[in-house]
């Protein structure tokens, strides 16, 4: 009987050790996972959930990765993906490929350094955490579901000549309230702010874009009407911008 007894405690405490290991487990990716390589002419290093990449000789465009499997960035595997928080492109990359940062979903911070002059199709996709984005000066496109599902995303500043916001580019940025587009931009491409629900305000800045595509505002807050949508060439250009636009961007 003691022995019953005594087995039956030994299988509770292991039960009891085996949910703990089960918690770790579970919690383990999200914890530092440091690391480095090289990958296409690019060095990067994982520490403390900062991942810093710089260009292996001189200056290098990175390497345009696929969303996932073997084609995929070098630190994305699943425990350096989950750790990652900050991102640092050091001077010399030229350029941030396809899916570089695929849901990345704890990164808050991006730091660009240098000269990049363009941003790859859904770069931070799915990037939840990114609160903010200062676009360099040299990008002139806004790609493909580059920022598509970021949640937390309420901050875009650009710093030079973007021409062309592109499909889904900012698509379930449900953080985004207010949107100023550049004047240089000429095109807004088909369901480029779609399903951004708090987007009440967007702001023209400049003669306006002189294409918007199908659906490009469609799930947002903001509305045709009203005086949500501000432009520098006053509210008197809004009436004869929105009605060629077929089929209506909201």
């Amino acid at each position: 009987m003691k022995a019953r007894a005594c087995f039956a405690i030994l299988a509770v405490l292991a039960m009891a050790i085996a949910g703990a290991v089960l918690v770790l487990d579970r919690d383990a990716p999200y914890a530092s996972a440091d690391d480095s390589g090289t990958s296409y002419g690019i060095t990067w290093t994982l520490s403390e959930g900062v991942l810093t990449l710089s260009p292996t000789n001189g200056s290098t465009s990175m390497h345009n990765y696929d969303s996932s499997g073997a084609g995929s960035a070098p630190w994305s595997a699943s425990a350096n993906r989950l750790s990652i928080s900050e991102v640092v492109v050091k001077d010399g990359i030229t350029s941030i490929g396809n899916y570089a940062f695929f849901s990345c979903y704890s990164l808050k911070s991006m730091s660009i350094q240098g000269n990049v002059t363009s941003i790859g199709d859904g770069a931070f996709m799915y990037c939840y955490a990114l609160s903010s984005i200062t676009i360099p000066g040299g990008v002139t496109t806004i790609a493909n579901f580059v920022f598509y599902g970021c949640h937390a995303l309420s901050s875009v500043t650009f710093l030079g000549n973007v021409t062309t916001i592109g499909a889904y580019a900012f698509t379930d940025c449900s953080s985004l309230a207010s949107f100023d587009v550049p004047s240089t931009v000429t095109t807004i491409v088909a369901y480029a702010f779609t399903d951004c629900y708090s987007l009440s305000e967007v702001g023209f800045l400049g003669n306006g874009p002189a294409s918007i595509g199908a659906s490009a505002f469609a799930g947002c807050a903001t509305s045709y009407s009203g005086a949500a949508r501000r432009t520098g060439r006053g509210s008197e250009y809004l009436p004869n911008l929105f009605p060629t636009i077929f089929p209506n961007p909201f």
